[in-house]
């Protein structure tokens, strides 16, 4: 729906594209979200002690094409 686009995207920071992707990720607030993309489950944590985008432990930058399955990405606050 479109309000959860807004929240997604103007709240929380968190860019889409088609499958399973993330276009971009800048954070305003701090925050922790469950989100399913496609065959993908996110864990989402956006958070002050962050200084790299990760996924899994590992470093990442954008875009993010992720796989089936679960992920931990954490992000830093801009």
């Amino acid at each position: 729906s479109w309000f959860y686009r807004i929240m997604l995207e103007h709240i929380l920071g968190l860019k889409f594209g088609a499958g399973q992707t993330l276009l971009s990720a800048s954070p305003l607030i701090a925050f922790k979200a469950e989100i399913t993309l496609g065959n993908a489950n996110l864990h989402i944590t956006a958070t002050r002690d962050a200084t790299v985008p990760t996924v899994n432990g590992k470093e990442a930058s954008f875009p993010l094409k992720l796989q089936d399955g679960e992920h931990d990405i954490r992000l830093p606050i801009k």
